[in-house]
């Protein structure tokens, strides 16, 4: 049963490097179209123009694309977001 473990091991480590580069890259679930699709939208002026009209209690989940940390909180949960947040009155954190 070792060699069995093992060689598991291994394909995983292949599958989750394969998804750590799609995720540097933008690349498959991490592409901004495949975010978009999920309800994602990039937190920009454009896209947010009056932040304080957003109504109180609403959830932000963050999608970060530069942070390991955040990569394995994606990859072990399968989703698309590694954080939320739920915003209070002026747009301050709960």
């Amino acid at each position: 049963m070792r060699g069995f473990n093992e060689s598991f091991v291994k394909g995983n480590m292949v599958f989750a490097i394969a998804d750590y580069f799609k995720y540097r890259e933008h690349k498959g679930r991490y592409s901004f179209s495949a975010l978009e699709k999920k309800g994602g939208r990039l937190a920009t002026k454009e896209n947010f123009p009056k932040p304080e009209e957003i109504p109180p209690c609403s959830t932000m989940f963050h999608h970060s694309f530069n942070s390991f940390i955040s990569w394995l909180v994606m990859y072990y949960t399968t989703g698309a977001w590694a954080h939320c947040a739920m915003f209070t009155k002026k747009w301050l954190p709960c």
